[in-house]
């Protein structure tokens, strides 16, 4: 669709990021509140290998919700939640690591500003 083609420009790094994760045997799950076919389409079209991308609309609920860092820790086999971080540029995605138990880092990178950010109380805050 128009939406998800005009989506092939990713923060500079990302692809990198996710190979080296990968290279590690660090799984690598990708999770967005747009529309599963979206989510899909974006992950396809950065050419993204990932273990998994998950979308609100296609688990029932959405951030701060933990449901798509519960999916894919079980996709991954990971139940220790002290070995999961969540990545995120808003204060829902820093909610929801929160209400998954899980490690959170915020990202400067989004439309958010580092006082919003700082103020949900992430565990980490990087520049990107």
């Amino acid at each position: 669709d128009k939406l998800t083609a005009s989506m092939k420009t990713e923060i500079t790094g990302t692809s990198a990021t996710f190979a080296d994760l990968a290279s590690r045997g660090i799984k690598v799950c990708v999770g967005s509140g747009f529309p599963d076919h979206v989510v899909k389409g974006i992950v396809q079209n950065m050419g993204w290998t990932v273990d998994g991308a998950f979308s609100s609309e296609a688990l029932g609920a959405g951030r701060p919700d933990p449901v798509m860092v519960n999916a894919a820790m079980q996709l991954c086999g990971v139940s220790a939640r002290q070995r999961v971080v969540k990545v995120g540029d808003t204060v829902v995605d820093i909610e929801e690591a929160k209400n998954a138990a899980v490690i959170s880092v915020a990202v400067l990178t989004g439309t958010q500003s580092r006082e919003k950010l700082e103020a949900a109380g992430p565990d980490f805050v990087v520049q990107s």
